[in-house]
């Protein structure tokens, strides 16, 4: 895997096999560089980018400063039950907004008092 963009200290975004990847991992960003090989270890997360599309890796990046990990993990789940139950393809920019929505729905929720995540 080549790295082609550092998102932050904890997100990279690397050219796998032709395809872009973004990949989250605790401190894999920090002293990282373009042009740089990048092996993946066991714990980091994969996530398919979507070619060529500079607004959704933009927006990936901030959230991915704001929003801690798993949230993207519960979205890409339920995005993959979703596929999987009613047997239909979903747009691939799903992804981003879904999170955002979770990690806010659950935001407002604790705010009120009813618990946390």
């Amino acid at each position: 895997m080549l790295i082609s963009q550092v998102l932050n200290n904890n997100v990279i975004l690397v050219e796998d096999g032709g395809k872009q990847k973004i990949i989250w991992g605790r401190g894999i960003g920090f002293k990282a560089h373009a042009g740089e090989n990048y092996k993946l270890k066991s714990q980091d997360k994969v996530f398919s980018a979507i070619s060529d599309d500079n607004k959704w890796l933009a927006s990936f990046k901030k959230l991915s400063e704001e929003v801690p990990r798993k949230y993207f993990e519960l979205t890409e789940k339920i995005i993959q039950l979703a596929r999987e139950e009613i047997d239909a393809n979903f747009d691939e920019h799903l992804l981003i907004p879904l999170t955002d929505h979770i990690f806010f729905a659950v935001k407002r929720y604790d705010r009120y008092g009813y618990g946390t995540f």
